[in-house]
């Protein structure tokens, strides 16, 4: 019995403390009150609850706008405007570079796309190579490299012929420059093939016969041929038949490329 009381009078006591935690949770806030203000002593409510959250310095925008303050999308990016050179002479305008000889007069032997093509020929009209510079523009050029053909050819009052088996191409020839200028050399002294006595001779009636000549006039051809001694004797004259030059660089955006322009003088 007395075990029973105890019993009764323990639940008694802790229904008690539950009906008084429930009315002051539910109770308004009432300002000024002690047991509802939170102190910075209180380590319970000035525990985290969310991690750290590590801030980034942006970084700033490199890229390069024309005409624009804000960024736009990328097809509407204006990249890489090169400017035409000025002056009188050759200029050519690819998509990565423009190519700019001075003083000289050419013509093309078709339409060519210049945005789309790797190289560019031209027949030579007027002006000179030797001595001359290769301008450019537009990108960032590493490398100019020059080589050229050569025609060997046989004049005479009676006619005259090209050798063509006598003609020569040269290795690919680094010129100096500096970037955007390039001197333009190694036309006066051109290089010729290796050629004995017989060989030329050969030649010459060779090409005399390929132009069907009249039996007269080949037989003056085979009088001329016995009395040529080298390659650079009359009646024979080496000379350029074309030039051809191998730009190398990188574009804007950090493309290689390489582009390739010819000039003929004897096409």
């Amino acid at each position: 019995m007395p075990s029973r009381l105890l019993l009764i009078g323990v639940f008694t006591i802790l229904f008690s403390a539950c009906s008084n935690d429930s009315k002051r949770s539910n109770r308004p806030i009432v300002l000024g009150d002690s047991t509802q203000i939170v102190t910075e002593t209180d380590s319970k409510y000035l525990s985290d609850f969310v991690d750290d959250i590590k801030l980034q310095t942006p970084q700033p925008d490199t890229t390069s706008y024309t005409k624009s303050e804000t960024p736009t999308k990328d097809s509407e990016k204006v990249v890489n405007q090169i400017k035409p050179a000025t002056g009188k002479g050759l200029q050519i305008i690819f998509k990565d570079v423009t190519v700019f000889i001075a003083g000289i007069q050419t013509k093309t032997y078709r339409n060519q796309d210049l945005q789309k093509a790797n190289g560019a020929s031209y027949q030579l009209l007027s002006g000179d190579l030797s001595g001359n510079a290769i301008q450019l523009s537009g990108s960032t050029i590493s490398k100019v490299s020059q080589r050229y053909t050569t025609l060997v050819t046989a004049t005479t009052d009676f006619g005259k012929l090209q050798l063509t088996d006598l003609g020569t191409t040269t290795d690919w020839t680094p010129l100096s420059g500096n970037g955007k200028s390039y001197r333009i050399s190694g036309l006066n002294n051109l290089e010729t093939e290796e050629a004995n006595t017989a060989t030329l001779r050969a030649s010459i009636i060779k090409a005399a016969r390929n132009k069907r000549v009249s039996r007269q006039i080949l037989h003056k051809w085979e009088e001329t041929a016995h009395q040529v001694k080298t390659i650079n004797s009359a009646p024979l004259k080496v000379s350029l038949r074309s030039v051809m030059w191998k730009i190398e660089g990188k574009d804007a955006s950090g493309k290689a490329f390489q582009k390739q322009v010819r000039i003929d003088l004897n096409p």
